[in-house]
């Protein structure tokens, strides 16, 4: 299991989605947590550096920026 560390304007922005894509975004959130860096695309993507996005949605998309920290863990940035 890996740890996901949120900077709070971050979490803020989850929460202010509409119900139907949080609950999607917590779904990924909660896949990534469970399979960490084995989690590939469609659903993470490299973008440059340290870099990452979840990808959420398919028709309505969201993304969210994060990076690896040392150990299991994932610090989330906020939205692109």
């Amino acid at each position: 299991m890996f740890e996901l560390i949120f900077h709070p304007e971050a979490e803020q922005e989850i929460y202010a989605l509409n119900e139907p894509m949080q609950g999607k975004v917590i779904k990924a959130l909660e896949k990534l947590e469970a399979k960490g860096n084995q989690l590939r695309y469609p659903d993470t993507r490299f973008l440059q550096n340290e870099l990452f996005e979840l990808r959420v949605g398919k028709k309505d998309i969201t993304r969210t920026l994060f990076a690896f920290a040392k150990g299991k863990k994932f610090i989330f940035y906020g939205r692109l």
